[in-house]
């Protein structure tokens, strides 16, 4: 698997590659315009109507490929989601488990909090939502990141992994979590 900083410079790659149609757009309104006119020779409506067609061709070809490109780049922040999974789960679990028992309070709170920035350097919330963990990751608009917020939440097997229980603190496995969603 890529590593986090790999996939992002392939999507900022992919990011680059999306054509700009506004101007080819523009210029097949014009030559549309041109083309419905129909004053002058026969041999200039011809040529009009023959550019015409290219422009319409090229703006077909562009747009195809935008839509190609912004597939990719949907499939690549997945891959970014999964990525930096991988490379920060068991550090945030391992600093989330440091405080099993403890009461979650303002204090513990910005304690992991901190200590999770320090240790990965993810803005991360960890609670309850519906009863199970769940984790939740904030980017910074400088941080270069494809996503606003991620999420991991358990793998569903039938059984609840809650990270808080009468608001103490709870241990989280890495093993039965998972990327949920890429906002």
């Amino acid at each position: 698997m890529k590593k986090y900083t790999e996939i992002l410079a392939e999507i900022k790659k992919a990011s680059a590659a999306i054509k700009d149609t506004a101007k080819t757009e523009k210029e097949l309104e014009r030559l549309a315009l041109l083309e419905v006119k129909r004053n002058g020779t026969e041999e200039e409506f011809a040529e009009a109507h023959t550019k015409y067609k290219a422009a319409a061709e090229k703006c077909k070809k562009e747009l195809e490929h935008n839509e190609t490109q912004k597939m990719k780049i949907e499939i690549l922040k997945d891959n970014a989601a999964r990525a930096l999974f991988a490379e920060n789960i068991a550090a945030i679990c391992e600093v989330w488990n440091k405080y099993e028992g403890k009461p979650h309070g303002e204090k513990t709170s910005q304690k992991i909090r901190d200590e999770i920035e320090k240790e990965t350097g993810l803005r991360v919330y960890i609670g309850n939502r519906y009863d199970d963990a769940n984790i939740k990751i904030y980017f910074r608009y400088e941080s270069g990141a494809p996503f606003s917020d991620l999420e991991f939440v358990p793998i569903w097997n039938g059984e609840k992994q809650p990270a808080l229980i009468d608001n103490k603190v709870c241990k989280i496995d890495p093993a039965k979590m998972r990327p949920y969603c890429v906002g």
